[in-house]
């Protein structure tokens, strides 16, 4: 069901039973649960429910997760897990994994917040690859590969 203003890019899927209202998305994305007023960036994976919030390039939202309140940002191939819920002014940075409640919270990049434990994330780099790759046939480009940390780019410089 689509209402409102909503802007689709090319060769984006919008699987049946899934929302989208005043919202944008990107193309590429796949869209399998419900979008409201936000914008979504390309590559992305919406299982859940995302309500007025910015979500970056090749996000995972999974299902039974919810993003949702001022704006929460979240960065390159970050993964909401499922059961989660962020809201209010958060910020997610790129690669992490969050799972949890969370509100009003700052997530750098490259870190694990699963229920109020912190970790080090180390290669997120292979993950993001493998899923750019099954999913639509793509390598990372040069950017991805410097936010996200590549050994082997590293390793070139």
């Amino acid at each position: 069901v689509m209402s409102g203003s909503v802007s689709i890019g090319p060769g984006t899927i919008i699987r049946d039973g899934s929302i989208v209202e005043n919202s944008i998305i990107e193309g590429k994305a796949i869209i399998d649960g419900k979008v409201r007023n936000s914008y979504i960036s390309r590559n992305s994976l919406i299982q859940g429910y995302v309500e007025k919030t910015i979500i970056g390039t090749s996000t995972l939202v999974y299902p039974y997760a919810a993003v949702k309140g001022c704006c929460p940002i979240t960065g390159i191939f970050s993964r909401i897990i499922t059961g989660s819920l962020i809201e209010g002014v958060s910020r997610i940075g790129h690669g992490s994994i969050v799972c949890g409640y969370y509100r009003d919270v700052i997530i750098p990049k490259l870190k694990k917040y699963c229920y109020n434990e912190v970790a080090d994330l180390e290669d997120v780099y292979s993950d993001y690859r493998d899923f750019l790759y099954k999913t639509w046939g793509r390598l990372p480009s040069q950017y991805e590969e410097h936010v996200l940390g590549d050994p082997i780019a590293r390793l070139r410089r």
